[in-house]
């Protein structure tokens, strides 16, 4: 089967689809689980942050890099944001983008073969998860942007004390970590059998700033077995940040998207959170980081 295309697409949604089937892990004070808690709140509370980054994906014995850029801006209780991502894989381009304008999630992934749009109402979503007892989560970006990427790792894995660490010309800390026993039984349940169980992550290490925590790098890995029988610890996703931008002014434009055709996604938005299922209906509407 021919993973080029779609292998962008679902490398974020297959790994961090994990953390959204996984329950809360008790509350653990100090060390690096505390300071990846930390940092996810300090991100929350920026007014805004802009950053661009690279992506490598390692699925399906393809390795896909990827280019993009990260925004988000405080709009007043909103959190909005805006990523984009995209990747050439031979002489084909294909792109992910994702915009949350406080009322919608907007995602449009352009393929050579064609362009989709779709819509997720979050209102409706939060709204369905507050009364159902599956876990309130979702694709990361919808939910909080890098924020909730880092509050999710730091609920679903458990991280040893961090190990200060030089990165270019920055002073970082690196943090190692492996699931929490119940989430990773419950993220391997959700991953089933075949391909989704196989690039399954096994552990996390994250870069962060030694000043204010910014994640710098995010790197999943994974352990498999060469030809030698030996067995190697490989990288299936890693996320680097650079040209990091915390409080610069921000076009709030950039988180307005008003397509005259889309898709409504919501439901299969529901159905991950095991609310709800549903199908798609149309409708119409008219190199290290460096800080500034």
């Amino acid at each position: 089967m021919n993973h080029k295309i779609p292998i962008l697409t679902v490398a974020l949604g297959l790994l961090f689809a994990a953390l959204a089937m996984a329950q809360p892990a008790p509350e653990r004070a100090g060390g690096g689980q505390e300071m990846v808690a930390r940092a996810a709140v300090w991100l929350q509370k920026q007014p805004s942050i802009s950053a661009k980054l690279r992506q490598r994906v390692h699925l399906f014995g393809q390795e896909l890099v990827g280019t993009g850029h990260y925004l988000q801006m405080a709009d007043g209780r909103r959190t909005l944001l805006r990523f984009e991502m995209s990747v050439q894989v031979g002489r084909q381009a294909t792109s992910l983008q994702q915009v949350v304008d406080g009322r919608f999630l907007w995602v449009r992934r352009q393929l050579p073969e064609q362009t989709t749009v779709g819509r997720v109402d979050l209102r409706r979503l939060k709204k369905a998860i507050s009364n159902s007892a599956a876990y309130p989560t979702s694709e990361w970006l919808a939910v909080g942007g890098l924020p909730y990427m880092l509050e999710q790792l730091a609920k679903n894995f458990r991280f040893e004390e961090p190990q200060k660490k030089r990165l270019g010309e920055l002073d970082v800390y690196q943090l190692e970590g492996v699931w929490q026993p119940q989430q990773k039984s419950i993220a391997s349940n959700g991953a089933g059998q075949g391909s989704g169980a196989a690039q399954l992550p096994e552990r996390v290490t994250l870069v962060v700033s030694d000043k204010d925590l910014f994640p710098y790098q995010l790197t999943f890995w994974k352990t498999t077995t060469d030809a030698t029988g030996r067995r190697k610890s490989v990288p299936l996703l890693s996320v680097e940040f650079f040209e990091i931008q915390i409080g610069a002014e921000i076009d709030p434009l950039q988180f307005v998207f008003k397509p005259t055709e889309y898709e409504d996604y919501t439901p299969q938005y529901l159905a991950k959170f095991g609310v709800a299922n549903g199908s798609n209906t149309r409708t119409a509407n008219t190199a290290a980081p460096s800080r500034q």
